[in-house]
């Protein structure tokens, strides 16, 4: 699918595309705006009343909105004989400006602007009566700003179209290409269906990932990079959460909240990215490995419609391990390559692993306890062919491409941060699931949870397509005596076993009890049902080379992949579906709130929470401070102070503030329940500007990472850049 050169045209073509697309974003024509309208209250009418006894002061508590940092226009109608405001107040202190707005007689009808400084919970508003002896409230109407959700996925079709185009007039799209793309364009919408609505569902962890994304957003947009803490959880306080739990995939969907994009639809764009990079990914290893294309076509679809790979996603919206399950495939591929394959792409494995640990650390952990297992069942075959070489090679490149991640989780956790086990409340034999799970299929009502323990309450099962294609792999392995099977079935019997072993380990069969006398390392882990996840690998590749070989006297044969298809769509629509409906979401213009308190094992040891319910500054000493602006993880002030004196912001003192006072650097250190100490010297008098620059030492891991990406692609040859495409 190598294309030598676009020809003009198709730059010319290209450069339409553009234009159409900046002429989209920038005359707005597609923009969206969301309006809550009738806001009206009934007891907030005061018709005639007793001049002597008026009703006057705040007159109602509402209705609240949790909404996003922007502009926002307020239309009210009020009639009145006297005079008042309409206030603008927020649970969490969030900073709006203006926050009142006033109406007299004069004044019936107005449309006022403001803005939201920093995410708002519960945003009310609020009536102030103050003089007169009646007012009615008419027409209140609150509107959002315009969102280019529809300019974006327009700008995705066009892009694509063009190079389904170039890819088309160069003759690269064959027709085994072109089905592929149609099923898995099908297999893939059909996993991502809870995505393709307006509103955001609320999953198991939508939160904590939402709140991911406007940390990362955050971060951006005071020129951080990398971006280590974002200024939007724990109401302002900022979090270090992308050192543990890496950002690097969600960059342009961060970018895109910056352009206007909602958060509903960035987020439920991820979920669908997610599927489709799992279905892209498996497509390319399992081609890689079997070499025939109706095999990597069925297992892509097994992967991306698995039950585990679809509860991830849609159940539990595991955003870091659905990113990490995307690039598994890539991983095992450069695992095969290793071992059995062509040890000279061992750089595929680097990559692999590399991209696994860069979505969720966690993912890390597991899939290094398969390459262990995988090697050793491979063992006498590394040592034969002196295979150790190339991986340990693989290793090194991969520590090298991640320094940059690596560095400052080193420092953090050299802190005691993110390294407090207490946290984990859950143990693999807590969490170990019955048997009798995997012959589940799906759930319909993933809010009953059942009262057998060792039965999981959302879907967590082989599902019906995995265990058919395990059968026709013991099959085909039962037609033949051992010493016959061929290269292919001794590769799906391995994968087989594997998957054996990692589902007994997901299970209560496992002694799990023990292990965790012996070594508390796996709980970590948090849960047994996370081991699913390489059955969900393995047995869709194995399962793809089984069905495919099942039906080897016809394999060009469409209703092998139609079968297949349907069968998945089956097996997981009770899923889907209940998914798809469910009541609990963010509305289209709402934001998720930034008081996210229980999510706590990335924040410094021992400080209570509740300090984050104010965001006011604190002093300690003589010290004025005028023109305080909080937004996000940066603070700009004007201080004056005559003797040393001591600023309490309302921000974690995580290492890596740094505060500035008339191009004087000041020092700064973490105080009382964690929060962030500027020491202001004395005979002060001057701007302070307070930012997150992170700290020297994490330059050299950004060095060593460039690096090693730069030199990973002057190495890659031409002749390895034609392998890895010809798979596709």
């Amino acid at each position: 699918m190598r294309i030598k050169h676009i020809t003009t045209k198709e730059w010319l073509l290209l450069g339409a595309c553009f234009a159409v697309i900046i002429f989209v974003f920038c005359a707005g024509i597609l923009d969206k705006q969301q309006t809550w309208g009738t806001m009206e209250w009934t007891y907030m009418d005061f018709i005639k009343q007793d001049k002597e006894n008026p009703h006057y002061g705040i007159q109602n508590t509402g209705p609240t909105f949790n909404l996003p940092a922007g502009k926002y226009k307020l239309k009210f109608n009020i009639e009145t004989d006297g005079d008042g405001f309409v206030r603008l107040s927020t649970t969490n202190d969030a900073p709006v400006e203006p926050n009142a707005f006033p109406f007299s007689e004069e004044q019936v009808e107005q449309i006022v602007e403001f803005e939201v400084l920093e995410s708002a919970k519960q945003m009310d508003i609020q009536i102030d009566f103050e003089s007169g002896t009646y007012f009615k409230i008419g027409e209140t109407r609150l509107y959002t700003p315009f969102y280019k959700d529809n300019a974006f996925t327009l700008a995705g079709i066009i892009l694509a179209m063009w190079l389904l185009f170039v890819l088309e007039h160069h003759g690269k799209l064959s027709i085994e290409i072109k089905r592929a793309i149609v099923f898995l364009t099908i297999a893939v919408l059909f996993a991502s269906a809870p995505a393709l609505k307006e509103n955001l569902s609320v999953f198991h962890d939508t939160r904590y990932h939402s709140a991911r994304l406007r940390n990362l957003a955050e971060g951006l947009s005071h020129w951080q990079f990398p971006v280590r803490l974002g200024g939007f959880s724990y109401n302002g306080y900022g979090a270090i959460t992308s050192v543990f739990y890496p950002h690097f995939f969600l960059y342009p969907f961060a970018f895109m909240l910056l352009c206007g994009a909602s958060l509903q639809y960035v987020m439920n764009l991820l979920l669908v990215f997610g599927n489709g990079l799992a279905a892209f990914s498996m497509y390319y290893s399992a081609k890689r490995i079997w070499k025939d294309d109706q095999c990597a076509l069925i297992s892509s679809i097994l992967y991306v419609l698995s039950v585990y790979h679809v509860t991830d996603g849609s159940v539990r919206y595991a955003l870091g391990e659905l990113l990490a399950m995307g690039f598994l495939p890539l991983f095992m591929a450069g695992l095969w390559e290793a071992v059995y394959g062509n040890a000279k792409q061992w750089k595929l494995l680097a990559v692999g692993a590399s991209a696994i640990f860069m979505s969720h650390v966690l993912s890390t952990f597991l899939c290094a306890i398969l390459a262990v297992l995988f090697c050793l069942l491979s063992a006498p075959k590394i040592i034969r062919e002196k295979r150790i070489i190339p991986i340990a090679k693989a290793l090194i490149c991969a520590l090298c491409l991640c320094a940059f991640q690596i560095t400052p989780l080193l420092t953090y956790s050299r802190q005691g941060i993110g390294a407090d086990a207490s946290l984990f409340t859950t143990t693999m034999a807590g969490t170990a699931m019955a048997p009798a799970q995997l012959f589940l299929e799906g759930s319909g009502n993933l809010s009953r949870i059942p009262k057998d323990t060792t039965l999981a309450f959302m879907p967590l099962e082989w599902g019906l397509p995995l265990w058919i294609g395990f059968a026709l792999i013991l099959i085909r392995a039962a037609e033949q005596r051992i010493c016959n099977w061929d290269t292919d079935l001794k590769t799906a019997m391995l994968f087989v076993l594997i998957s054996s072993v990692f589902t007994w380990m997901s299970t209560t069969l496992f002694p799990w009890s023990y292990v965790s006398v012996v070594t508390k390392l796996f709980d970590r882990v948090q849960f047994a049902y996370r081991y699913l996840m390489f059955p969900a690998l393995l047995l869709s590749l194995a399962g793809g080379w089984g069905i495919s070989n099942a039906a080897r006297t016809n394999k060009e044969n469409l209703l092998i992949p139609v079968f297949t298809l349907i069968i998945c769509v089956i097996t997981i629509l009770p899923t889907i579906t209940a998914q798809t409906r469910i009541s609990d979401m963010y509305e289209f213009g709402k934001d998720v709130s930034p008081d996210i308190r229980q999510f706590t094992e990335y924040c410094i040891p021992n400080v209570d929470m509740k300090i984050t319910n104010t965001r006011r500054l604190e002093t300690e000493g003589e010290i004025a401070v005028s023109n305080y602006k909080k937004k996000g993880s940066s603070i700009t002030a004007y201080v004056t102070a005559k003797e040393k004196a001591v600023l309490v912001a309302p921000l974690f003192g995580f290492t890596g503030y740094r505060a500035i006072l008339d191009q004087k650097k000041l020092e700064t250190d973490t105080g009382k329940d964690g929060r962030l100490c500027i020491e202001i010297p004395e005979n002060s008098d001057g701007e302070l500007t307070v930012r997150f620059v992170g700290l020297p030492i994490w330059r050299v891991g950004d060095v060593a990472s460039l690096a090693a990406w730069i030199w990973m692609f002057l190495t890659y040859k031409k002749r390895d850049c034609e392998l890895s495409i010809n798979h596709v």
